[in-house]
């Protein structure tokens, strides 16, 4: 998750040269926020060498600040080695990476030991090019420094792990964020010998009580995966599909994807589950460990003994253990620290935080590309002054979702429920097409586990695309086309005009646009050419000013 070096000025444009000289002219003439007597270690201080905190060290040293990036080691030393350190954070260490490593397995029916393998040699390569040495000798105003804990002593000043204190004039935490195991169940796990995994530990094994050398020894084994969100379902089926029919799956959740508002990615992820014969105990909850290792739930069934139990509920912001208080920086242990829209600390004017420790990530947004984005963001409003910075959205509001199952789920935009809600049951337009009976579907019926399908959601009259969901294998790239959509103001006749390659997973996702397109007048009329085209946006503009009037006199008698 490194953004190419100077990528944003570095080229052999003029223009692109001219630009860089300009800004860099602009922020020299900047004054500090608060003038200091004493002299600062640096300009920026960053807290956290995940996606965030990597975009955010790029930008602020590519733009001229000293900068000091900040991490974990994981054997307590300052040792830069690629074996002692969580640098890339969850997504390089634990989730993202590793997870598709086995993923890949799974799909291609190997076995736990070769999922294990592969998935670290696949963190190792990723690593190599995210290495601290790497990171520095791309970044000559950057520092990195990695130490087992560090905490704030004072509002302008840190304390590291060999109790040296350094002073800067601005801070940014990015130390991301951290699954959840209840304390309750934590301790009843380890009095009764039951072992606990959350993503962490399934994917990053390091022992010989891993979980995958527990399944990999055990003929028959027996998994209670706590919780219906998207790293359940990846893991549940990896787990399933490794299994080859050994490993029994129990998935106990409220409900499954709960916060996506989609009933059709619901229904498409409950299909997925129950193919690979995974047990769905749903409107529950894990209520407590038993002494003979069973599992009691909330409605009082007790699930046989496991083997392993899976903790996948959530996660919770890291900042408890920065002391903070010291920095007068205001925060919530469950949404993290509370920033403005600008990502800057609402207490501390010193102080911004970015990607999964803030509190504008939440739930379903804490994605790697979201936290990327943030680090940007806060990191140039640090330095950039307020004025070249108008209007930029530190939080970007149109995130894909991908749960990358096989065939993977995705969503963008506006849910069926956001759109009821914003709308009216009769304020939008939206679109269901199975790709079953479709002639990719039949190419490939052989190796289809589930019915695919795309949705889309517009506007009534003009077409603009609000929201897409979708099940496919291929779905992942549908999404990103429909960001870009969206994020573009562009309309389903833009999607319909665009010609799709012929039988791409896309493909169905241009009937379907078509289709909506070809629905309403404005767009058959807009199909017969150039004039037909200034017809239908006239009749558009006309019935615009229809309904916004009726809508102002139904206002009025209210």
């Amino acid at each position: 998750m490194i953004p190419p070096n100077n990528s944003l000025f570095v080229g052999g444009d003029t223009v692109e040269r001219m630009t860089a000289t300009l800004l860099s002219a602009l922020l020299s003439q900047r004054s500090p926020s608060k003038p200091t007597s004493q002299n600062l270690d640096y300009d920026i201080i960053i807290i956290g060498a995940g996606a965030s905190g990597m975009f955010a060290s790029g930008t602020t040293s590519m733009l001229g600040s000293k900068t000091l990036l900040l991490d974990l080691s994981n054997n307590n030393t300052n040792s830069n080695s690629n074996n002692t350190n969580n640098v890339g954070g969850d997504c390089t260490n634990y989730a993202c990476v590793p997870s598709k490593a086995v993923r890949s397995e799974a799909r291609m029916k190997k076995d736990f030991l070769s999922a294990q393998q592969h998935a670290a040699l696949t963190v190792s390569k990723v690593k190599i090019r995210e290495s601290p040495s790497a990171i520095v000798e791309r970044n000559p105003n950057l520092d990195l420094m990695l130490i087992s804990e560090c905490e704030f002593v004072s509002p302008d000043q840190i304390q590291n792990s060999t109790t040296i204190t350094l002073s800067s004039k601005k801070f940014l935490i990015a130390t991301g964020a951290s699954p959840i195991v209840p304390e309750s169940i934590r301790i009843q796990a380890s009095e009764y010998n039951l072992p606990v995994f959350t993503y962490r530990t399934v994917y990053q094994p390091t022992s010989d009580n891993s979980l995958w050398n527990l399944l990999a020894k055990k003929e028959n084994s027996n998994i209670v995966i706590a919780g219906g969100g998207a790293t359940a379902l990846e893991i549940g089926q990896s787990l399933a599909r490794l299994g080859k029919g050994k490993v029994k799956i129990s998935m106990v959740a409220p409900d499954v994807l709960k916060d996506d508002k989609d009933i059709s990615l619901r229904n498409a992820a409950i299909q997925i589950l129950e193919f690979e014969g995974i047990e769905l105990h749903l409107n529950k909850y894990l209520r407590d460990v038993l002494p003979d290792r069973s599992i009691r739930l909330s409605d009082g069934t007790i699930l046989p003994p496991p083997d392993a139990l899976i903790m996948c509920i959530g996660r919770n912001p890291n900042v408890q253990t920065l002391q903070l208080e010291k920095a007068n920086v205001a925060y919530d242990d469950k949404t993290g620290i509370l920033v403005k829209n600008s990502l800057r600390s609402k207490t501390n004017r010193r102080v911004f935080a970015c990607g999964d420790c803030c509190s504008a990530v939440t739930g379903k947004h804490r994605t790697a590309t979201q936290a990327a984005w943030t680090g940007y963001h806060a990191a140039s409003n640090t330095i950039i002054p307020y004025l070249l910075r108008v209007g930029s959205k530190s939080f970007h509001r149109t995130v894909p979702r991908v749960i990358y199952t096989d065939p993977e789920l995705v969503s963008v935009g506006l849910s069926q429920e956001d759109c009821e809600r914003i709308y009216g049951l009769d304020g939008f337009d939206s679109i269901y097409v199975p790709e079953n009976n479709t002639d990719r579907a039949d190419m490939e019926y052989q190796e289809r586990l589930t019915n695919g399908f795309v949705e889309i959601r517009a506007t009534k009259i003009y077409g603009k695309i609000l929201g897409f969901t979708g099940c496919g294998p291929s779905a992942s790239e549908l999404a990103n086309e429909m960001s870009l959509a969206i994020v573009s103001d562009l309309t389903v006749r833009d999607i319909a005009k665009s010609l799709h390659s012929y039988p791409s997973h896309g493909y169905l996702m241009y009937r379907a646009a078509l289709a909506l397109t070809m629905s309403s007048p404005f767009g058959q009329l807009e199909a017969l050419g150039p004039v037909g085209g200034v017809i239908a946006n006239v009749g558009r503009f006309v019935s615009s000013v229809v309904s916004t009037m009726k809508k102002a006199k139904k206002s009025n008698r209210r």
